[in-house]
């Protein structure tokens, strides 16, 4: 199961990818500069998402990073997609969503430089 807002806006990921490092080259920068031990942890929070509630929050744009990172003509076609398929009723009202927290530990050893 995917992200709604990459499903919808598939070029708000091209661009997170290309902008945000993987956790794990993030934990072995941080292992380079002399934290340890680094620990990465993910936690997956699975919801139902409203589509006809989640629409209204799609249209402000400003809501979600992925929107503002997405080209005008895709995040137009997005939006028409999912009016479309809220007034055509060839898809759920009711759609499984979720997203990844994750979080980086590290400790910098006493008497390190900063």
């Amino acid at each position: 199961m995917g992200c709604l807002y990459y499903e919808y806006f598939p070029e708000a990921e091209v661009v997170d990818l290309k902008d945000f490092w993987p956790p794990e080259a993030i934990a072995a920068v941080m292992e380079g500069a002399g934290f340890t031990p680094v620990t990465v942890e993910y936690e997956h929070l699975h919801f139902e998402q409203d589509l006809p509630a989640w629409l209204e929050i799609v249209r402000r744009r400003d809501t979600c990073s992925q929107l503002q990172a997405t080209p005008e003509a895709a995040y137009v076609a997005g939006v028409r997609r999912l009016e479309r398929e809220l007034e055509d009723g060839s898809g759920p009202r009711l759609r499984p969503d979720h997203i990844c927290l994750i979080t980086i530990r590290g400790e910098k050893p006493v008497g390190s430089s900063p």
